[in-house]
């Protein structure tokens, strides 16, 4: 399980850290090798705790607690640093096995029972998994880490960055400097480039369990300098799952007449089953690769045949309609059902075109990653809109961590690699426009803005902070991301203040945003006063170490 590369490079470990599951590789003497844990290079991530908070499992083991046990959490990586009253967290909280609460600052966070007196964040949890993973390396490897390279989904933005890369920190694996964070499908990109060393440009699909990313790359001899990246942390392969789960209930109640999870009796609870109905389904949805259609047994599951069955004779024959409930879906049903979900993942890639300012005819490749995209429906897709370019490597679950190893300081420094990526959304402030009188998106950082770079972001405003007349001591500055450019989709990330503003008019500020190598904005905000333009005393926000998110 080694890729042969250069010799003299520092340990580094890399974690695609993913939502159903995370993959690590460890870059060690010069080879690229897969972390096994539990045999297997796919970990759950999953984390379960004792009474005392103490941890009591990770991945598989954690698991078997998943549905029994208050004290057991996964699905993380869909709400870190998200808001718990975002529309989109209701399909997360449903699967991630405990009650969700508001945190800090309107955060996601979990209310178990291990802590009575405190909310567990779902950065804590990833840092648990990470510390996990890296105990292993370092076992296996007979070394520690000195460095550490954890990818996360094309379309995150900066609070989501930052609270991963402060979960790495929390892991204590290496020195914090050593800590990288790259984007999914920017790795997958990575890495194909690598291997395939052939200069081309790219599109990088990459469909896991819980967001699908779309990466564009340009592949110049030793340049790898992304074009666009685009996401949709709301849409993988749990999703699919789902959609799949709704067919078979409804496929059951329409045979039998009943509802598959109709009650739940004595010690059979509702939930372990819905948890073994999911199973069988993933399961279910991978045989569509080699037949037309999949039987998924239910009888076990259905709350009726249970007590129908509670009292049974063991010398009693049940028919063989007694024994056996079970439900056929055809292949053909299974695509209906999901192909609204897959259709988004192609636009997605129609839209990181027109990002990248690009048209299809300028791929040369089109890789597809991620376990989901062992789905023939979505191949089948693929193939309409791109035709022979689609590439499926051998190992699509491993893509993403091999690349994010390949992006690491050190690697890419042996390896002689210029290395560029690009910000995903933009980022600016909101001012009133002079013509309509009406609030309008003022972008300081565009979307698709390389880096790293040592390219300073600055804008000269006139901030007006008066309320009745009355001039206050502090003046402030929200910061703004947005989708597209337009104030229709920026929402407020946070505020920059300066104090001892004394000018009862306004004050003239300077606001500046500065990017490091994992595309983590920074941001400061200066009072102008006279005709110095810059006065150092006078600066009160620069957003390190909490990022602009």
């Amino acid at each position: 399980m080694f890729r042969k590369t250069f010799t003299d490079c520092m340990p580094v470990l890399a974690i695609d850290l993913g939502t159903p599951n995370t993959v690590c590789v460890v870059m060690d003497r010069g080879k690229y090798r897969i972390v096994e844990v539990d045999g297997s290079h796919l970990l759950p991530s999953a984390v379960s705790y004792n009474d005392d908070g103490t941890i009591k499992a990770v991945g598989k083991a954690a698991l078997k607690y998943y549905w029994t046990n208050k004290n057991t959490v996964r699905f993380v990586n869909r709400m870190i640093g998200c808001d718990v009253d975002a529309p989109e967290m209701k399909q997360y909280i449903d699967n991630c096995g405990c009650e969700v609460v508001k945190g800090r600052d309107g955060k996601a966070a979990f209310s178990i029972p291990a802590f009575p007196d405190r909310s567990l964040t779902p950065t804590i949890v990833s840092s648990h998994i990470i510390r996990c993973m890296a105990d292993h390396a370092e076992r296996q490897c007979d070394s520690k880490m000195e460095g550490l390279v954890v990818s996360v989904p094309a379309f995150f933005n900066q609070e989501q960055i930052n609270e991963t890369r402060i979960a790495a920190e929390m892991a204590n694996v290496c020195d914090k400097k050593n800590i990288k964070i790259v984007s999914d499908a920017v790795a997958a990109a990575l890495d194909y480039g690598v291997v395939s060393q052939k200069d081309s440009t790219i599109m990088v699909i990459d469909f896991g369990g819980g967001t699908a990313d779309i990466c564009i790359m340009k592949i110049n001899k030793s340049t790898f300098q992304v074009l666009g990246k685009h996401g949709d942390r709301c849409l993988g392969g749990d999703d699919v799952t789902n959609a799949f789960v709704k067919l078979v209930e409804k496929k059951y109640l329409t045979k039998y007449g009943v509802d598959l999870f109709q009650c739940s009796l004595q010690s059979m609870c509702r939930r372990v089953k819905e948890e073994e109905l999911k199973d069988r389904v993933e399961m279910a949805k991978l045989q569509f690769s080699d037949t037309d259609h999949v039987m998924i047994r239910l009888d076990d599951i259905h709350d009726q045949y249970v007590k129908k069955t509670e009292d049974y004779d063991e010398d009693e024959d049940l028919s063989e309609e007694e024994e056996m409930e079970e439900i056929v879906i055809r292949r053909s049903e299974f695509n209906q059902c999901i192909d609204g979900l897959l259709k988004r993942v192609i636009q997605l890639t129609r839209e990181t075109l027109e990002i990248a300012g690009l048209t299809k005819n300028d791929i040369d490749n089109v890789i597809m990653v991620g376990g989901s995209s062992r789905l023939l429906a979505l191949q089948d897709l693929v193939y309409e809109e791109y035709g022979e370019k689609m590439v499926y490597p051998n190992n699509p679950d491993e893509c993403v961590a091999f690349g994010a190893c390949r992006a690491s300081s050190y690697a890419l420094k042996a390896a002689n690699i210029h290395f560029i990526d690009v910000v995903p959304h933009f980022y600016g402030c909101v001012k009133c426009s002079e013509t309509s009188g009406k609030d309008e998106f003022l972008p300081l950082i565009p979307r698709n803005t390389p880096f790293p770079t040592d390219k300073v972001f600055r804008e000269s405003l006139y901030l007006v902070q008066l309320k009745d007349g009355t001039s206050y001591p502090e003046a402030s500055l929200d910061v703004y991301m947005s989708i597209d450019g337009t104030i229709h989709t920026a929402r407020k990330v946070n505020t920059l203040s300066v104090t001892n503003a004394n000018r009862a008019g306004g004050n003239a500020v300077t606001v500046q945003f500065t990017l490091d190598d994992s595309g983590m904005i920074h941001a400061m905000i200066t009072q102008r006063i006279g005709e110095n333009p810059l006065v150092p005393d006078t600066i009160m926000c620069s957003m390190q170490p909490q990022a602009v998110h």
